[in-house]
């Protein structure tokens, strides 16, 4: 019998998280079905937010790709994934299910998934409170109802679809009326021009340095070839 070869390396990379959940969107990106189920409790989803938002290390993602046909889950987040393609090397989740599903069912959530008062529905809608924290800190939260979330409520669903969170931003004044304070007269680049200076600072870096800004934990991938 002939004995498989291989040339295996693992290649430490920064990805942009849209990036990533791109893959496992269109398929590329699998969960393997001997990881153990989405065991994650609301809680530590909230706190996984939480601790982006404030910029603490998460964990780094571990990825194996390979060109063989691994048995993987068809469902991610409590979405739906499309089909393994073919033809085509494919990454697997060996450590990061969790938190990957975590973001994935929560940041690309379609405006028309489930809304009800069971925990399975419920918990993948987070919200970033706006002036409000809870007695840990922490300012994101589940909605667990089936009718709109007050103004104060920011779906982080919005923070990955520009149009989403337009509509959004446009209850502002509602949301300065919620709060209690004046709406702002102007857009706050016009009453804060250091805004448009850190925009522009912050832009003229390099991809590497956006990548670290939005996504700051390393993901190592196994490159597993010539399998034969």
């Amino acid at each position: 019998m002939s004995q498989p070869t291989s040339d295996i390396s693992v290649k430490p990379e920064i990805e942009l998280l849209e990036d990533l959940l791109s893959e496992v969107a269109n398929g590329r990106l699998r969960v393997p079905r001997f990881q153990r189920p989405f065991v994650w409790r609301p809680e530590q989803m909230l706190d996984l937010f939480d601790s982006i938002e404030r910029g603490y290390p998460i964990g780094s993602i571990l990825i194996w790709e390979t060109s063989m046909a691994i048995p993987s889950l068809d469902e991610v987040g409590g979405l739906e994934v499309p089909p393994r393609p073919t033809n085509t090397a494919i990454s697997y989740i060996l450590d990061g299910h969790q938190r990957i599903s975590s973001l994935y069912g929560s940041l690309l959530r379609p405006p028309n998934a489930a809304r009800s008062s069971s925990q399975k529905d419920w918990m993948w809608w987070i919200y970033r409170v706006l002036g409000d924290r809870d007695q840990s800190g922490n300012s994101f939260r589940n909605w667990k109802f089936e009718v709109d979330p007050p103004y104060s409520y920011l779906p982080v669903r919005s923070l990955l679809r520009t149009m989403d969170f337009l509509t959004f931003a446009r209850d502002l004044p509602e949301l300065c009326r919620y709060l209690g304070i004046n709406p702002p007269p102007g857009p706050p680049c016009k009453r804060r021009p250091e805004y448009r200076s850190d925009f522009r600072r912050a832009h003229s870096k390099s991809r590497e340095c956006r990548k670290l800004s939005v996504f700051p934990n390393r993901k190592a991938r196994f490159l597993d070839k010539d399998f034969s």
